[in-house]
C-alpha cells in the first residue's frame, strides 16, 4: 500500500496524556464534503503504546471552516480504547467507512478520558490515514 501525505491526518503523531489533541493535518475534502464515490476508509494505527489506566476515545471532526471555529460534526470512530487496545502495532480502527454528511474539511481528535484516581503515563501516538477501497489485510 503507497500512502500519500495528502491522505495522512498524521504520522507517528504523539497525543496528550490529559487533554484534546488533534490531528497535525487536516484533509480538504473540497465543495461537495462527502466521499461521493464511497471508496475511502480510514485506518488508524498506534505507533507507541498507551501505558495507564485511562481511556480514549478517537473522533473524526467535520467543519465547513477550515479552522474549525463553529459548525464541527463529530463522528465517534473509536470509544473507551483502554490500554490493551493500544498496543504498538495495533489498529485502533480499520478500515472504516466514512461517515455520511460530511462537510468539507476533516481532522481527528484524540480525546483522553481519566476517572478519579487513574493515570497515564505514557500517552499513545498514531499514524491515521484514509486508504482508497477497503485494504485487506493491511499489515
Amino acid at each position: 500500500m503507497k500512502l500519500s501525505k495528502q491522505d495522512m491526518f498524521c504520522e507517528a503523531q504523539s497525543v496528550s496524556k490529559t487533554v484534546t489533541a488533534v490531528s497535525t493535518n487536516v484533509l480538504d475534502f473540497g465543495a461537495h464534503g462527502d466521499d461521493i464515490l464511497f471508496t475511502l476508509f480510514i485506518v488508524i494505527l498506534v505507533v507507541t503504546a498507551m501505558d495507564g489506566d485511562g481511556t480514549f476515545d478517537i473522533v473524526l471532526e467535520s467543519c465547513d471552516d477550515a479552522a474549525f471555529g463553529s459548525g464541527v460534526e463529530d463522528h465517534v470512530l473509536a470509544s473507551g480504547l483502554a490500554e490493551a487496545d493500544l498496543a504498538a502495532g495495533v489498529f485502533a480502527v480499520k478500515n472504516a467507512p466514512l461517515p455520511k454528511g460530511l462537510k468539507r474539511y476533516q481532522r481527528l481528535s484524540f480525546e483522553p478520558t481519566l476517572a478519579e484516581g487513574e493515570t497515564i503515563t505514557t500517552a499513545p501516538a498514531f499514524t491515521a490515514f484514509l486508504v482508497d477501497g477497503r485494504q485487506e489485510p493491511l499489515e
